[in-house]
């Protein structure tokens, strides 16, 4: 399985989130496996939550910091670094670049629908 590419941005704020579930685990003075047991997820998960692998799911969110005694807000809370504009607008357009469909990239032939409700190449 491959992993999806996140930018550098996306990347320092998943490391923010890992560190505030870290640290208010900590505060508990638990472990990961009683975390874990409590929350019901293996060790391992919490480890990459804690890593700043993987992020719990969204809809589990409020779970998450009930348990650890905390608001979402504070989870979440990321100040944003000061970017540099050219910086972000080239990884924007990059990233746009990549997700664009097939057909709006240069050279794809594009199909339309015809009046019968068929895909075909345009004239």
């Amino acid at each position: 399985m491959t992993r999806k590419k996140v930018s550098s941005a996306e990347r320092a704020a998943q490391l923010l989130i890992a560190d505030r579930i870290t640290k208010a685990r900590e505060r508990l003075r638990v472990t990961k496996q009683d975390f874990a047991n409590a929350y019901g997820v293996a060790r391992q998960t919490v480890q990459f939550w804690e890593r700043g692998d993987h992020l719990p799911p969204a809809h589990e969110i409020p779970k998450l910091c009930k348990l650890l005694g905390i608001d979402a807000n504070e989870l979440f809370d990321v100040s944003a670094p000061a970017l540099d504009k050219d910086a972000l607008r080239r990884e924007l357009l990059e990233l746009a670049e990549r997700n664009r469909p097939v057909h709006a990239k240069e050279g794809a032939a594009r199909k339309v629908p015809t009046k019968r409700g068929r895909l075909a190449a345009p004239a």
